[in-house]
């Protein structure tokens, strides 16, 4: 669930509308809009009085954006995982040279 997704349930489970809640947090309904809709992200002073006003913490509304940020830096197969555990074997100058056919390798493929 997106960001938006969450501000939009708890708005309507707190049962006010756009413009109610534009109007308790000092901001337009079209941006409350913009945010339910994940065209853009409330900044910083919007997002407080947000939280304040659907008595939600920032963990609630980002939970699955940390958890996605997460998920990407997890091996998520045997064979990474085995890729992993002999890579931490390595000496610092095994894994300097791997780490350069790893650059030169990425530089090959994004120019095909």
């Amino acid at each position: 669930m997106s960001v938006g997704s969450r501000i939009k349930e708890k708005r309507e489970e707190l049962r006010i509308t756009q413009q109610e809640l534009a109007d308790k947090i000092n901001c337009t309904k079209a941006a409350i809009s913009n945010y339910e809709k994940n065209v853009s992200i409330p900044k910083t002073e919007f997002l407080i009085k947000l939280m304040d006003v659907l008595s939600v913490d920032a963990n609630y509304l980002f939970q699955d954006e940390f958890d996605n940020e997460m998920e990407e830096d997890v091996a998520h197969n045997s064979e990474e995982i085995k890729l992993l555990a002999n890579y931490r074997k390595l000496d610092e100058i095994s894994k300097e040279v791997v780490n350069k056919v790893i650059a030169i390798e990425l530089t090959r493929n994004n120019h095909k």
